[in-house]
């Protein structure tokens, strides 16, 4: 359940006050089966809710960390070409001295 749905959590309860559920044993065993669904559903507690944000949290940072790894891999990939080129221009210069 998200934190906003309290709200309407506490609506559907407050319908037990409703003469047409009480009046109907139907009526009042489908509104308790309804909150026995909610009641075993799984919820956000707190606690988890901050471990998703700091998962999240953590998931940015690797991106960001991935992004500069790959920029730095072509950064390095362009140096080791440059310093190819000039090797090889050194080796020719020398060659025709």
């Amino acid at each position: 359940m998200r934190l906003g749905d309290l709200d309407e959590l506490y609506g559907i309860v407050k319908l037990h006050d409703i003469d047409i559920i009480r009046n109907s044993k139907t009526a009042s065993w489908l509104l308790d089966q309804v909150l026995f669904d909610i009641q075993e559903s799984p919820t956000i507690d707190l606690e988890n809710y901050d471990l998703k944000n700091q998962l999240e949290e953590e998931r940015i940072k690797s991106e960001s960390l991935r992004t500069a790894c790959k920029s730095l891999k072509m950064h390095l990939e362009q140096a080791i070409e440059e310093r190819d080129i000039y090797k090889e221009a050194l080796q020719n210069w020398h060659e025709e001295e």
